[in-house]
């Protein structure tokens, strides 16, 4: 559960690596509708602008979307439909209502058109989780197993959804400007992966280069050139980007399109092959370049050689399974279990890992690159799988969970006897002991803390690869609560750090600011927020929950109007767009706590109310235990005058909205509070009695700082006594795809929010 400094199920964001025009793109916006002939200036012949809008115009008008539903999931969908009030209705409707991303089916349902409804259907899990109550096993379908009809019905939304989307878009691809233009290719790009059209890809990313020529977008349309087997042109982009000396490709990324090039000339050079060996270095080139089809017709006939060779068996495993994390769904569609299901049903998934076992027992072809893909496909990814389905059955105990991950680390870690390389691979895997199992942030004792830490150290000194760095982050993460991992974080240097785990290193400098009071590192976290933000690194909700970290370290470090009234309007900004449950009810609460400590309460109090009557699904932990503050603070602020009757009152009420077991941040703040409201009880009843000192009210505004430490970790207390109340989560995982091979990822969102704490020394 995502409490605390507990990381969420490691295996929830267990997803396809995808590619996007220039990092992800954010839901569409109302975008234009204007035919061809009164959309503006028509783009000269043969450019990047009229191929791709006569591509986009040649697409087939699908079939419509809901009628991919069976007939009992349409009946339940109108009946959900039927069952809204009239104001519920309305907002579901509404194009520019946030339901529509949240609720695609719904809207459609509704009569709605809204393009980001169809773009939700075709590139995120937004309409599978959806389906959840909608889609029965009763219905006929042509599948094996309700696991299978589900995941054709899936298939068949995204489909449809996509290339409505898509056709719909030619129109806009011929209005002219920067800025239309750059929005709608990235849409584009990425809606074109959920059907399979590189060339919509590719063209996309030429014009986005032209409508907006920046570094990244230079770099991404090298690798697409690449992919489509045009490495000269490729070079010369990228070396268009390298003259930029303004904005210059960072190296690991400038690295990997080089060798998405190198694999291109490698395929043009070599067109044919004919032993195993030269098969074996061609089909690893197609797969480099995603060309996952090429790279299966050449290995197919070599099955049977494969079986005593690991290094065929793996390249001819990734061509059968082409998509481990989430077969037969396209990409960012499938929730977990639904990739699971989807997974473990897989004939193709089964054949595939027999010959995997086979090959490895065999011993020979063990060279570094089959043994990391042997890794992820035969132990890593179906461990992940596996614990997705059991999780989601709540049949997985604690217990349980850490004798799994023991079990997968003892494999780690005889294979990294074979290939070293993988060192950092199994470090972090014993993060994942912390995800899974946890129950509290004080997990680990001192001593296996300060152990674990020390290998970390050990490994950074000698080993850079991305598995060393992820392992060495992730153990700062999961350490970060209970002490300083500066010194982790410094033993992964910035300008090394690979591409995916830019966001996470940002955020734990500024976790690591904030809990030890160094401005100077925090000045180091807010460059590499805007460099971050400037290259589109990370997913763009991972970006919008930095900005609010550096922002509320900002405001928790400097202690001005000026930070706190910039942490309000960072709040507010977000507060306008479409984002999580969680993060909108964090910007509420550093909203008002920012209002509040510019002593405007009756407006923090206006915020606080119009949060307070929400409501959330009972599985959606965090935000719950964030709405249960929302209304906790509200209650608190009304009790500024009140009189001992009413605080005794507003005591009952507090106690009555504390979280239960496992948001032990929140559940402090509960505490500190309601000891407070006693105490003024305890002062009233001192000014009565002309007490000059109120020894009961004194006794209640003192805590132990070890005992918030026990609760909290010692990191958290020290954000605590500096006035933020600490949060936040981590989470870690593996993606896998042909293209990168297997890459672990972190999340790791601290939260110090804003909201007031009443009077207290720790001693």
């Amino acid at each position: 559960m995502r409490r605390g400094f507990e990381s969420r199920r490691v295996f929830a964001a267990l997803s396809v690596a995808t590619l996007a025009c220039a990092g992800p793109a954010k839901a569409p916006g109302t975008l234009t509708t204007k035919t061809p002939a009164t959309a503006g200036a028509q783009a000269s012949p043969g450019s990047a602008r009229d191929r791709l809008a006569l591509a986009l115009h040649a697409i087939p008008r699908p079939l419509p979307v809901l009628d991919a539903l069976p007939d009992d999931a349409r009946k339940r969908l109108e009946t959900r439909l039927a069952g809204l009030d009239a104001e519920r209705k309305l907002s579901v409707h509404n194009d520019q209502s946030p339901l529509v991303e949240t609720l695609p089916l719904l809207h459609l349902a509704s009569g709605g058109t809204s393009p980001r409804a169809l773009f939700a259907l075709a590139t995120t899990s937004a309409g599978t989780a959806e389906l959840s109550g909608l889609l029965g096993v009763e219905h006929e379908a042509p599948a094996a197993s309700p696991g299978g009809a589900r995941i054709a019905v899936v298939r068949e939304l995204a489909h449809r959804a996509a290339l409505d989307f898509l056709r719909d878009r030619a129109a806009d691809v011929r209005v002219k400007g920067s800025t239309s233009s750059a929005l709608v290719c990235r849409l584009v790009a990425r809606a074109a992966l959920a059907v399979g059209r590189r060339d919509l890809v590719l063209t996309a990313r030429e014009l986005l280069v032209e409508a907006e020529p920046s570094t990244e977008n230079r770099l991404e349309f090298a690798a697409e050139l690449a992919r489509s087997g045009e490495p000269d042109r490729a070079a010369r982009v990228l070396g268009d980007a390298s003259q930029d000396k303004q904005h210059p490709p960072h190296a690991v990324t400038r690295a990997a399109v080089e060798q998405a090039i190198a694999a291109a000339r490698f395929v043009v050079a070599h067109p044919t092959a004919n032993d195993p060996g030269a098969k074996l270095a061609l089909a690893r080139a197609w797969l480099r370049l995603g060309r996952i089809a090429e790279a299966r017709a050449l290995l197919e006939p070599e099955a049977g050689t494969a079986k005593a060779q690991l290094g065929l068996a793996t390249a001819l495993a990734e061509s059968q399974i082409e998509t481990p994390s989430c077969p037969d769904l396209p990409p960012g569609v499938g929730t977990a279990p639904l990739c699971a299901e989807a997974f473990l049903a897989s004939e193709h998934v089964k054949s595939a890992l027999a010959l995997l076992d086979t090959a490895w027992q065999s011993r020979a072809g063990r060279d570094d690159e089959a043994v990391e893909v042997y890794a992820a496909l035969a132990h890593i990814i179906p461990w992940m799988h596996k614990t997705a389905i059991e999780m989601s059955r709540g049949a997985l105990s604690p217990s349980e969970a850490a004798d799994r991950v023991a079990g997968l680390h003892a494999k780690i870690q005889e294979i990294v006897a074979a290939a070293p390389r993988l060192a950092g691979l199994a470090l972090f895997v014993e993060t994942l002991h912390s995800g899974v199992a946890s129950t509290g942030p004080a997990r680990r004792s001192d001593s296996d803390a300060r152990a674990l830490a020390g290998r970390a150290l050990a490994l950074a000194a000698t080993d850079s690869s991305r598995f060393a760095q992820a392992g060495v982050l992730a153990v700062a993460a999961a350490l970060s609560h209970q002490q300083d991992v500066s010194a982790l974080v410094d033993a992964v240097p910035l300008e090394q750090t690979v591409s995916a785990l830019r966001v996470p290193r940002a955020a734990l400098d500024v976790w690591s600011a904030a809990s030890s009071g160094t401005r100077g590192r925090m000045d180091n976290a807010r460059n590499e927020l805007a460099a971050i933000m400037t290259e589109g690194r990370g997913e763009s909700l991972e970006r919008a929950r930095l900005v609010l970290s550096v922002s509320e370290a900002d405001a928790l470090l400097d202690g001005s109007e000026r930070s706190y009234q910039l942490l309000s309007r960072v709040s507010g900004q977000l507060l306008q767009d479409s984002i999580p449950p969680d993060l909108a009810f964090r910007a509420v609460l550093d909203a008002s706590g920012a209002l509040a400590h510019g002593k405007r309460s009756d407006r923090a109090k206006e915020v606080l109310t119009g949060a307070a009557s929400a409501e959330v699904p009972a599985d959606f932990d965090r935000a719950r235990d964030l709405l249960q503050l929302i209304r906790g603070y509200e209650l608190v602020l009304s009790t500024d005058s009140a009189d001992a009757s009413a605080l005794g009152q507003a005591r009952t009420a507090l106690s009555a909205l504390a979280p239960g077991p496992g948001a032990e941040s929140a559940a402090v703040w509960f505490d500190l509070w309601a000891r407070e409201l006693e105490a003024r009880e305890k002062d009233a009843l001192c000014q009565k009695r002309k007490q000059s000192v109120c020894r009961d009210a004194d006794a209640l505004r003192r805590s132990s700082r070890h005992a918030l430490d026990a609760r909290l970790g010692a990191q958290s207390s020290a954000v605590l006594l500096r006035g933020a109340l600490p949060g936040g989560s981590f989470d870690a995982g593996f993606r896998f795809s042909a293209e990168a091979g297997l890459e672990p990822f972190i999340i790791f969102d601290p939260s110090l929010l804003a909201i007031g704490l009443p009077k207290f020394t720790a001693e």
